[in-house]
């Protein structure tokens, strides 16, 4: 697990996590990953994504560009975390190498002033800025996925995003297992205010939550192993 920063002129308005295999969306969309509430930043701006220990950047076609070293981009591109990475006119970097200067700033000034500065004349319904809010959002929401570790499902990676899924070899499912004996819906899982629920289905094959039959709905955690036959899926 890796913390990351957004900043505004040197001050630091949000701290975000990335895990490998992860790929985030940041923009001012409710449903982005790393939420920046500032019409500056398009609703969905960016992507970070940490593939096999190697980061990269993108650009969603935004407004006002994705730059590394200053440099727009498009398609997605390796990044270091010495290169310098700005999203509109915020920046982007490790928590790190935050620099002293940058580590004194206090995130509540920052919500008084920024979007005053950025150009932004948004009133928000708090009345500030809130760093903490904006980290339990993000953490109600989960940017939570599943990840196939072996056998035969596809997609081999979803982005949850606080929906209920479906997994089974029925077509309609939001993850399509291939199997012998495999459930039209061999699990479920549902977003409470909790966190994620997985509930067993019909299918012949047992459904295992880190190797133990799954009986009964259970509350997922971060790296738990789902097994099906020889379907095993990560959630983190």
């Amino acid at each position: 697990m890796e913390e990351w920063v957004i900043l505004f002129k040197k001050r630091v308005i949000l701290h975000f996590t990335i895990n490998e295999g992860q790929c985030l969306v940041i923009g001012r969309d409710n449903e982005a990953d790393v939420i920046i509430p500032n019409t500056a930043v398009s609703r969905k701006h960016s992507t970070l994504e940490l593939r096999d220990g190697q980061y990269y950047l993108a650009d969603l076609l935004s407004m006002n560009g994705t730059r590394v070293n200053r440099k727009k981009i498009r398609s997605s591109t390796p990044i270091s975390k010495m290169d310098r990475l700005n999203i509109g006119k915020f920046t982007l970097k490790p928590a790190d190498d935050l620099s002293d200067e940058e580590k004194s700033e206090e995130a509540a000034s920052v919500a008084r002033n920024y979007a005053e500065e950025a150009g932004d004349r948004t009133v928000y319904v708090s009345g500030i800025f809130n760093e903490t809010d904006l980290r339990k959002k993000k953490e109600a929401n989960l940017n939570r996925q599943l990840t196939v570790l072996a056998g035969k499902a596809s997609p081999a990676r979803l982005l949850l995003h606080g929906q209920d899924v479906k997994a089974g070899k029925d077509p309609t499912c939001n993850l399509i297992l291939s199997g012998f004996l495999m459930g039209k819906i061999q699990f479920s899982i549902v977003f409470r205010k909790k966190g994620y629920l997985i509930s067993p289905g019909s299918g012949f094959r047992k459904t295992c939550l880190n190797g133990e039959k799954l009986m009964r709905e259970k509350l997922l955690k971060p790296l738990d192993i789902i097994t099906v036959g020889s379907v095993r899926i990560r959630f983190s």
